[in-house]
């Protein structure tokens, strides 16, 4: 860019005059710009309708595929419910059963005894006399979990966090009580665990921190001594149970055995029952759920696929904006945005691709017999389109659905169905939304000018925001170049001007002014 003089010769406004000759190239720069805040728009509108579109996939259409998703069970009673909680799945079959608990899963525990002036921050060989060295920790079969080292600096919340970090316990001092607390981090008989009191020494510094038991004496071939507080320490144990007559024995208090899965809560006294028949509700709710948010994805990309045209609504200037209000500008944008999918090919593709997958009528095999299917037989349809409101025309409809007042008063057959015979509801409902769910899955594939999980093209989108800002890029170059252009002009005539003026001058001066 060269030097740019103003017209102080010529007493014309250059800048104004060259940006009059440049308005042509401003203008379809301006025009470029509007173009590309459109195509971003759109480009969002595309990104929050496929992030609906991808939830719907991944949410309660792709569980809906499977028919254990609707064969659910339920325990209905358990005849003591503060012994077991009990839940069951698919597999579990109808009827009562009985269950028996002699006992729980527990971890093991070792309360340590009171100790006298101790904290948390009490240093054990200064304030309480103990010897420096080591102390391993023993698991249930006598294999050594970690060890713990007493030095002139070891406190009594560095012992604790050692128990915690070197072999795997839980372990608490606690300032109220003044006792260390220690626990496995486990439940049943393989959480045992054991301080290993090799000498005199190492049951010494134990006893000094209230954790000597009598086990450890026994170890050593000692008395316990008269009148000494020992740690009171409790084995981890199995849960131990019957279900039906056969014995079952774990290390954990929740286990699942045929279908039904057992929390054991405490010793039974005797045999308790448990009931199990189909969860009925269960089945049609989770039916009830996958339309209910098809309903919300169709009537979403319906409203924007119908929205009113923007006709010659274009994206504004900073210009144009400082001659509206806020909320003017919050208008004429909202009106572009909501038209940007009006008619897209691509988003009615979309539509059709689930609705057609939908309606689909389909043979189901159940016990040697065949039956052809469809929404209808369930009482599940469409409105249509003059009965149902704006852009809600492809919405489904459960007959007897008490949360829907355009079919609410229906006969209920889907629950009817269900109750009746839920193995073929089960059948038909995974294998119709697996066919919705292949179609959506096929608009969802990778292609050249789409990414996987997109059903619009955000390659081909993308592409053309690059040449967009191409373009923009080009025409700020012409106008660069032009501008330089006229400013050379402007710049030379006022040059021949004050070239002029200077002969005048000097010719004014050799005549005698």
């Amino acid at each position: 860019m060269g030097i740019r003089l103003s017209g102080l010769m010529s007493n014309m406004d250059v800048e104004a005059l060259v940006s009059d000759l440049v308005s042509a190239y401003k203008y379809k720069k301006s025009t470029v710009e509007k173009k590309q805040t459109k195509h971003e728009w759109k480009q969002d509108a595309w990104k929050s309708m496929n992030s609906e579109i991808y939830s719907f996939y991944t949410g309660s259409l792709a569980s809906a595929k499977f028919q254990s998703t609707y064969l659910n069970m339920k325990t209905t009673n358990v005849s003591d419910a503060s012994k077991a909680d009990v839940s069951a799945n698919g597999a579990a079959a109808n009827g009562t059963q009985t269950l028996e608990i002699s006992s729980i899963a527990k971890a093991s525990y070792l309360t340590g005894a009171t100790l006298t002036g101790v904290d948390k921050d009490t240093k054990l060989i200064e304030s309480l006399g103990m010897s420096a060295g080591s102390i391993n920790v023993l698991d249930n079969e006598g294999n050594v979990k970690g060890t713990i080292t007493i030095d002139e600096n070891t406190t009594v919340s560095d012992f604790v966090n050692q128990l915690q970090t070197e072999a795997g316990l839980k372990a608490s001092y606690d300032s109220k009580y003044n006792r260390i607390f220690i626990n496995s981090s486990s439940t049943g008989d393989s959480s045992n665990f054991k301080f290993d009191v090799s000498d005199t020494a190492a049951l010494e510094n134990l006893s000094k921190l209230g954790l000597a038991t009598a086990d450890n004496y026994t170890d050593l071939g000692q008395e316990v001594p008269a009148a000494k507080t020992l740690g009171a320490y409790q084995k981890g144990t199995n849960c131990v149970f019957k279900l039906n007559g056969a014995d079952f024995e774990s290390e954990t208090n929740t286990n699942t055995v045929n279908g039904l899965t057992i929390t054991a809560k405490a010793k039974t006294d005797g045999e308790i029952s448990i009931r199990t028949e189909t969860d009925y509700d269960s089945i049609y709710d989770n039916i009830k759920k996958t339309f209910a948010e098809f309903n919300k994805l169709i009537n979403s990309m319906s409203a924007a696929y119908n929205a009113e045209s923007a006709g010659k609504y274009e994206p504004l200037t900073d210009e144009e904006k400082e001659k509206m209000s806020d909320d003017q500008i919050e208008k004429w944008e909202k009106k572009i945005k909501d038209s940007l999918l009006r008619r897209d090919s691509t988003l009615n593709g979309v539509m059709e691709a689930m609705t057609t997958a939908f309606s689909q009528t389909l043979e189901i095999e159940v016990g040697g017999e065949t039956k052809k299917l469809s929404l209808a037989s369930f009482g599940i349809q469409t409105a249509g389109y003059f009965v149902a409101a704006d852009n809600e025309e492809k919405a489904y409809h459960i007959d007897g659905n008490k949360d829907d007042s355009l079919s609410a008063m229906n006969t209920d057959k889907l629950m009817a169905a269900i109750k009746e015979d839920p193995e073929t509801v089960a059948k038909f409902f995974s294998k119709l939304t697996e066919g919705v769910y292949n179609a959506l899955g096929n608009k969802m594939k990778s292609t050249e000018l789409s990414s996987a999980y997109k059903v619009y093209n955000d390659k081909q989108m993308e592409s053309e925001a690059t040449d967009i800002k191409k373009e923009i890029e080009k025409w700020e170059d012409r106008i660069a170049d032009y501008e330089d252009y006229w400013y050379k002009k402007f710049t030379a005539m006022e040059k021949a001007l004050a070239n002029l003026q200077s002969s005048q001058s000097a010719l004014s001066g050799l005549l005698g002014g």
